[in-house]
């Protein structure tokens, strides 16, 4: 069938036969019937055309509508009573345009059951503003086993190497084992030659996630979330400045391994990692981060004896407090303490 349209006038024909000629005046068209037979031939061309469009194959539909889902057109009533076969090969253009990143799934493959098994380790940041002592980020180091983590601030990623070698004597040292695999992600202060050696030397496997896949690392990127948490928590109840988020660090990592996770079924981190019980004497000295308190001062017979300061936390090694004296504006670990 053939539709022309000249000047107002229209005409249909099939295979050089006019069948149907209008003419347009105004909005109208007034149509003029060419023989008899007229009538009866329109209708079997346009039953004909029907036929025709119920041949169409769903793939047609399928790229005429935009590219709908698969089951779309087949829904669709005046289509999906044709018969035609329904879209089975792959859409190509439908995989360009609307392709997704798969869902990650959550690791089931063997749990570690002792200490320094698997070691995973993230750094975060940078942070603004900078920490009082000059930090932007800080390297965080979590024990699948026992879920016992410990984060330090660093002022650069380049410091990260020698934090991981420092925690990694320390943890070895301390328990009698040796740390079998490390998981971190594809950053620069992970995967270098110096790193490689170090890991190569001590006999580590370096797990990596695959890159631009933080989900991969999901263990870590939760205990970074909690941390941060616990940081802003710290902040705002002390009424401190941004400044202190590395004090914050360290409390927040010191009262997290004293508290029970989900993680290893509400058992607490301190004690998977210390092969013993909590008891009082581990706790007794915590007090509320930020609050107020004295320290003794020995500045001669007849001077005060206290100056007022702010509890930052607990210095590691050491029995005592991390205390900001508010006049002085400086940091000092002092034991002679009395809080508000």
């Amino acid at each position: 069938m053939k539709i022309t349209t000249v000047n107002g006038r229209t005409e249909i024909s099939e295979k050089g036969k006019i069948f149907l000629v209008a003419h347009r005046v105004g909005t109208l068209y007034f149509i003029i019937i060419e023989g008899g037979d007229t009538i009866d031939s329109l209708r079997q061309m346009f039953a004909e055309e029907t036929r025709k469009a119920s041949l169409v194959s769903t793939l047609t539909w399928h790229n005429r509508l935009g590219h709908p889902h698969e089951t779309a057109v087949d829904k669709i009533p005046p289509i999906s009573d044709r018969e035609s076969t329904k879209l089975r090969e792959p859409c190509d253009i439908c995989i360009q345009a609307k392709m997704k990143r798969l869902p990650f799934q959550r690791s089931h493959g063997k749990k570690p059951d002792h200490r320094l098994e698997r070691i995973h380790s993230d750094v975060v940041g940078p942070i603004s503003p900078r920490s009082h002592g000059g930090s932007y980020y800080f390297v965080v180091f979590l024990d699948e086993y026992s879920n016992y983590v410990s984060a330090v601030p660093v002022k650069q990623k380049s410091d990260v190497f020698e934090e991981c070698v420092k925690f990694q004597n320390h943890a070895e040292l301390a328990l009698g084992t040796k740390i079998n695999e490390i998981q971190t992600d594809n950053g620069g202060e992970y995967v270098n030659r110096q790193f490689k050696n170090h890991l190569n030397r001590c006999g580590i496997l370096h797990r990596r996630s695959v890159p631009y896949s933080p989900q991969k690392c999901g263990k870590i990127e939760r205990q970074n979330h909690t941390i941060l948490a616990v940081i802003i928590c710290f902040l705002i109840q002390s009424g401190l400045p941004h400044e202190f988020w590395a004090e914050a660090l360290n409390t927040a990592c010191s009262v997290r391994n004293l508290c029970p996770s989900k993680a290893i079924d509400d058992k607490i981190p301190f004690e998977l990692w210390n092969s013993r019980k909590i008891e009082m004497r581990d706790i007794e000295h915590h007090r509320v981060f930020g609050c107020q308190a004295w320290t003794h001062l020995s500045e001669g017979k007849i001077n005060r004896r206290a100056e007022e300061c702010i509890l930052l936390g607990y210095p590691e090694g050491v029995k005592g407090y991390r205390l900001w004296f508010i006049a002085s504006k400086k940091v000092v670990v002092s034991r002679y303490i009395i809080f508000f």
